[in-house]
């Protein structure tokens, strides 16, 4: 009997956030084609970019959350309640920032009408409740992890420590009112990511942050299909976890300092 394939696995440990995932994933790819035939802009950029990336990484994380949510050793309703939460918080945050480029206009840092302050005040708030449940998910993962492989339950932890801090670094974002440290946002940009190439760019620090959920995981994955023990293993992912938090805390502070990340001081 062959195992099952990854995506009716997910679908097996929470239904919710497999399928909105994957939703977010389908509403990606749709916007990637919207910028093919659709040349409208949004500060310089094109307005179907913003949604097909935060549809990518929604999509990948919810995936991610529903893939490690069986690893604690809570009630099948508290994991349900804590996935469909999660779910929830990210559906209608997705939502909003579609619905702006729908509107031709841009959903974050956005305050030119009632309206758009309103909904870029309802993302925050959906942000901010989706934090809280991180904070959550970090302190059963600390206290209530199931047994298996050290490396692994590490992995999984300090994964989500560093999430916390890419958080964070979007919490910082909105007390500076734009992600552009030295120049408003909508200069010139980097292709594909569009970071600012003339200051500093807080986005950098917070994507290595958000997505410290997949890499110190996936490392530990492949470590454990090495012959290093339990003992190596954690090493190699302290080692490494180390170096990658550092980076994003240089990137954070190279941002601050409005220096972009490639070239020179604006």
């Amino acid at each position: 009997m062959h195992p099952p394939t990854p995506l009716i696995e997910l679908w097996s440990r929470h239904r919710g956030l497999a399928a909105v995932g994957a939703l977010n994933m389908v509403a990606a790819a749709v916007c990637l084609l919207l910028m093919q035939v659709d040349d409208t802009t949004v500060l310089g950029v094109n307005r179907w970019n913003k949604p097909a990336k935060f549809g990518f990484s929604v999509g990948i994380y919810l995936w991610t959350v529903a893939w490690f949510l069986p690893s604690l050793r809570i009630g099948r309703g508290a994991i349900s309640s804590i996935g469909w939460t999660i779910t929830t918080l990210m559906f209608f945050e997705n939502l909003l920032i579609f619905a702006q480029a729908v509107r031709g206009t841009r959903s974050h840092f956005n305050f030119d009408t009632p309206l758009d302050g309103g909904i870029f005040g309802w993302m925050g708030i959906l942000v901010l409740l989706n934090t809280l449940m991180l904070v959550v998910l970090t302190a059963l993962f600390v206290f209530r992890a199931a047994n298996g492989p050290r490396p692994r339950i590490w992995s999984i932890r300090i994964g989500l420590f560093i999430l916390l801090l890419g958080s964070a670094v979007g919490g910082f974002m909105i007390r500076n009112g734009g992600h552009s440290v030295g120049a408003d946002d909508g200069g010139p940009g980097l292709p594909v990511v569009h970071w600012n190439v003339d200051a500093g760019d807080l986005r950098v620090a917070h994507l290595i942050g958000l997505h410290g959920i997949q890499v110190i995981p996936f490392l530990a994955f492949l470590l454990g299909r090495t012959r290093m023990n339990d003992r190596r293993q954690l090493m190699t992912l302290g080692i490494f976890s180390a170096g990658y938090a550092l980076l994003g805390v240089f990137l954070f502070w190279q941002a601050v300092e409005g220096v972009p990340l490639i070239g020179g001081h604006p």
